[in-house]
């Protein structure tokens, strides 16, 4: 894949990427605010609250990659 063509193909990924990312850090907030403090299933909740932030930070350094002036790397 040419530079152009790998930072265009970054770009969708990342934003491919993202869009389920949102919806399931949105309802993992919507059902947090449904349990009580002390709830088992908050552990699990929060879990996947702290995957769903990594896979946001991952999205966003694939995104920044691709728009570098000097190509993606």
């Amino acid at each position: 894949m040419l530079e152009p063509e790998l930072g265009e193909y970054l770009a969708r990924v990342a934003h491919d990427i993202r869009s389920p990312i949102t919806s399931i850090g949105g309802f993992a907030e919507l059902l947090e605010q449904t349990l009580e403090e002390g709830d088992e299933r908050l552990t699990y909740l929060r879990a996947i609250e702290r995957a769903t932030e990594r896979l946001r930070a991952l999205a966003d350094r694939i995104a920044h990659d691709a728009e570098r002036p000097e190509g993606p790397l």
